[in-house]
């Protein structure tokens, strides 16, 4: 069952992985919006709907069209189930399954830790916070710094965006899984680009947001033409005996996601500091 706001399509003329595509699809989304009414909600009517041209292409190409979403969409619920394995693996080799975080009613801290934290906030010293830390003293970690060289992006200004050219990836841009692109992305000139070359992103490496939704980390495995902002950093690893990829998922891991969540600040940005940054304890 689904509500009247959603609309169902059948068809016995047309494969609907192919029109899955075609309507998903930059001149799909056109005609879509075109057909769109409202003032404050939008909506399609029905009979809008039956009215979008759909361009057909032969029975075969069609069906080579469908087969493709249909591997594409096979092979990302596969990789969400490996990745949640993976993730499922490093916590029990940590350990984190089995903590159990209380949530008192109260907490203390010394006047000792306030000056050796040079923090104040009450939040900075909850007891998860510290059941964590104390936890991680169990195993081997390493500082960040100590594996990766951490290179900050930068901000052009509002006045070099352009509609076309070379993608400006900000921390909307950088999702866990990979680059996610929309509407609202930002472009460069080639000529900037060209300029800012040391800030473009190059397979092997990782990309760590810190600010607005600090802490996601991924990998960065295919070719980027395109530079980060200034809250995005670069981590480049200084040796080949760990992989990116298990960095990536040990920074995406609650052992890490709760020391970036107790250092960062920000009243209504949140703000991770590269001087942090560079201390983030990695099992």
């Amino acid at each position: 069952m689904f509500s009247c706001k959603s609309t169902l399509f059948r068809s016995n003329e047309a494969d609907p992985y192919f029109l899955l595509a075609y309507l998903n699809s930059a001149p799909g989304q056109l005609c879509l919006l075109r057909r769109q009414r409202g003032a404050i909600q939008g909506g399609l009517n029905i009979e809008d709907l039956r009215t979008i041209p759909v361009p057909r292409f032969g029975k075969e190409n069609e069906e080579v069209i469908a087969a493709t979403v249909r591997s594409a969409h096979r092979n990302v619920i596969v990789s969400r189930k490996k990745y949640e394995a993976a993730q499922q693996m490093l916590e029990s080799e940590l350990g984190l399954n089995k903590l159990t975080f209380l949530k008192p009613v109260g907490y203390t801290a010394n006047f000792s830790e306030a000056l050796i934290s040079r923090r104040i906030d009450a939040d900075y010293f909850q007891t998860r916070f510290r059941l964590i830390d104390h936890h991680l003293n169990k195993y081997s970690t390493a500082q960040l710094h100590i594996l990766v060289d951490i290179v900050k992006g930068i901000e052009v200004g509002s006045g070099a965006y352009r509609t076309e050219g070379h993608q400006f990836l900000r921390v909307s841009n950088v999702k866990e899984t990979g680059f996610e692109l929309g509407p609202s992305d930002k472009c460069i000139s080639p000529t900037l680009y060209a300029a800012l070359q040391s800030y473009r992103p190059q397979i092997g490496e990782l990309l760590l947001t810190k600010d607005g939704s600090p802490g996601v980390a991924m990998a960065v495995d295919q070719v980027c033409n395109g530079i980060i902002s200034g809250g995005v950093v670069r981590l480049t690893p200084k040796t080949d005996s760990i992989p990116a990829e298990y960095l990536a998922l040990a920074i995406n891991s609650r052992a890490c996601r709760m020391q970036i969540e107790r250092e960062c600040s920000g009243a209504l940005i949140l703000h991770w500091k590269p001087a942090l940054i560079r201390k983030l304890r990695i099992p």
